[in-house]
Order: C-alpha cells, then sequence, then structure tokens
C-alpha cells in the first residue's frame, strides 16, 4: 500500500513535465527534468503499522508537500495535503498565504478552516504524541507529566492522523521527532506536510528550543536519523509551555 500510494502521487507529478526533485519513503529520490525548480516530500502511506493491523478502522494518510527551490527550508513551502484515507475519507489542504481547507471530496470544493481552540495550556490539555520513539515514549510514561496533563495520549501511530485531529480541534497539541533518514533516503517526510497545513491554520510548529521549524532547511536539519522533539500547538506561548512543563529543551 505504501508502494502503490505513492506511485499514484509520482504519477501525477510525472504528467506535469515541470522540473522536480521528490524525496519519498518508497521510492527514494526521484527527479523529473533537468535543473529542479521545487521539492516534494511524500510519504505515501504514513500509519502503515494503523493500516496493517486496523485497516478501515484506524487513521492513515498520504502526505505530500510542494516547497520552492532544490534547498528549501521549511518556510519554503507552496502547497502541503494529508489525505487520510480511514476511518473517514478527508482531504486537508494548505495553499501558502490563501489558507487551510477542507476539500469535499465529491464535489472538489474547499471549505477554509479557522482554528477556534486557542486556550491556555493547564491539566485539561489534550497533548498527543508520538511514542514509537523513546523520546518521547518516555515523555508519555513519566508519572509527573501524566499528573500535570492527564488527558496525553497516544490515539494513533502516524502523525497524519495526529496532524488532522490538530486541524480537527480534536487534540490542544501534538509532539512529533524528527527520524530516520541516511545518505540514500531523506528522513522527515511527515514534517514538511503537517509544517504547511498547521501555518496556514494559523498555528505553530517548533523545535525543542523555542525557534520555528520553518527557518530549518529541509535537507539538511536533523537528517540521518537525529532525534530532536518538535511541537505543534496554536501559538508560540502554549508551544513554549509545553517545552518547559515537559523538559523538552533538556532532551
Amino acid at each position: 500500500m505504501d508502494v502503490k500510494a505513492e506511485e499514484v502521487v509520482l504519477d501525477s507529478l510525472k504528467i506535469l513535465k515541470i522540473p522536480l526533485q521528490v524525496f519519498s519513503e518508497e521510492h527514494g529520490t526521484v527527479t523529473y527534468g533537468n535543473e529542479p525548480e521545487h521539492t516534494v516530500i511524500l510519504d505515501g502511506l504514513d500509519g502503515s503499522g494503523e493500516y496493517r493491523e486496523k485497516r478501515g478502522d484506524s487513521m492513515y494518510g498520504t502526505m505530500v508537500s510542494v516547497l520552492e527551490g532544490d534547498d528549501p527550508t521549511y518556510d519554503d513551502y507552496l502547497v502541503s495535503g494529508i489525505m487520510i484515507h480511514s476511518p473517514k475519507p478527508e482531504l486537508l489542504l494548505a495553499v501558502k498565504g490563501e489558507g487551510c481547507f477542507k476539500v469535499d471530496i465529491e464535489t472538489g470544493e474547499p471549505v477554509r478552516l479557522e482554528r477556534k481552540q486557542t486556550g491556555e495550556l493547564s491539566e485539561e490539555s489534550i497533548i498527543d504524541l508520538d511514542i514509537n520513539w523513546p523520546i518521547l515514549s518516555n515523555v508519555f510514561e513519566n508519572p509527573e507529566n501524566k499528573t500535570r496533563f492527564p488527558l496525553m495520549q497516544c490515539a494513533y501511530r502516524s502523525q497524519a492522523a495526529r496532524t488532522a485531529l490538530f486541524i480537527n480541534e480534536a487534540i490542544d497539541a501534538q509532539l512529533e521527532v524528527t527520524r530516520k533518514g541516511n545518505v540514500s533516503l531523506m528522513g522527515n517526510l511527515e514534517m514538511a506536510p503537517t509544517y504547511g497545513l498547521v501555518m496556514e491554520l494559523g498555528g505553530v510548529m517548533v523545535v525543542a528550543d523555542g525557534t520555528s521549524l520553518g527557518t530549518r532547511k529541509y535537507k539538511s536539519f536533523a537528517q540521518h536519523g537525529i532525534n530532536v522533539p518538535v511541537v505543534v500547538a496554536p501559538n508560540r506561548e502554549f508551544a513554549n509551555g509545553i517545552i518547559t512543563e515537559l523538559s523538552l529543551n533538556a532532551a
């Protein structure tokens, strides 16, 4: 399914006849044309374990982002999207400077989304985090953290799912971690699609030192399996509170 989903996206990109470099999970680096003017980040199926174990019942999706240039920062996104396949198909799309949208799958009609819940960090805050990685599973298992934030959870082992939950205001914040990547395969494929969607919704996406992910270059920041906590939140104050309360800057 991972491979097939990527092939659908790659075939769609190929017929555009635009010079592109594509970094993907299953197909590695793919280049169309000479001197690519744009960079595409692609994860065909984020949440493979959810798909394998609870197909049709759990949440997982395809993640894609198009960035300007051949060595872009995260802020260079032009379009970001997630296609949630299950349990209810949902297409989320962000266009730089135009907003974050939910697209009607049957009609193609986009409905602009605005996040209403900005609130303050409290014990009632729902923080969803990726416990696939020790750096965050340790945060989740820490008794003091559970006391401070009893609603902390890992609903799905999928960043696509967590991002959709954040956009739909089912959670207040999400914790991710940079991961994977080696000399032949780029890591952090899920980060760019999430970044564009979150920014166009009016939220923030910051690394553990409290600075925005946006200034980091995709091809060089935290690649090669380096694990750096990343926080998605409604605003900078909320994100900084999470970093401090959960001691993420000490990770």
